[in-house]
This record gives structure tokens, C-alpha cells and sequence, in this order.
């Protein structure tokens, strides 16, 4: 349900919907934050960090996304688990 949510805040923040994206992030990220599920807590902090970009929110942009990088799970089969299944650059 969370990365429902995700993608649609995803969705609005494309239509230049901030509002809606904001409030689609908050059902997220409290999703996030009962679950403590890494794989969660990964693209809602990315999408904070899309939020606070368009707001102009620099420094609180690159802090959400840096958060996101660090949370991010080993992607299957790395080996060493320094690869990331999401956000990792291909």
C-alpha cells in the first residue's frame, strides 16, 4: 500500500500537483514508519526529497535523497550488498 501511495505521489508531483503529492506522501510515509521495512522507507524518502526540490528546498532535497541512498536493501544476487535495487545508478 505504501508504494501505491509512492506512485501516486509520484503521479501528482508530475501534474505539478504538490499538495496532493504532499498529502499522498504522508499516507507513505506513516506506512513507512509503522513498518520500518527498509524497502519502504527508500522511495518515500525520495519522494520527500522530489517535494522539497520543487518547493526549492535544497539542502532538505539532498538530505532526503541521501537518506534514501543509505536505506536503500542490497539488491538480490550483489554479493557484498553494496549495489542497490532502487536509486542505484545503471
Amino acid at each position: 500500500m505504501a508504494l501505491a501511495y509512492w506512485v501516486v505521489g509520484i503521479a501528482h508531483v508530475g501534474l505539478g500537483e504538490v499538495e496532493r503529492a504532499r498529502e499522498a506522501y504522508a499516507c507513505a510515509q506513516r506506512i513507512r514508519d509503522d513498518l520500518a521495512d527498509p524497502c519502504l522507507q527508500t522511495p518515500a524518502l525520495w519522494l520527500a526529497g522530489m517535494l522539497h526540490v520543487i518547493r526549492g528546498e535544497y539542502a532538505e532535497s539532498i538530505e532526503a535523497c541521501t537518506r534514501a541512498r543509505h536505506r536503500r536493501p542490497a539488491e538480490p544476487g550483489a554479493g557484498d550488498g553494496s549495489s542497490g535495487a532502487l536509486l542505484s545508478p545503471r
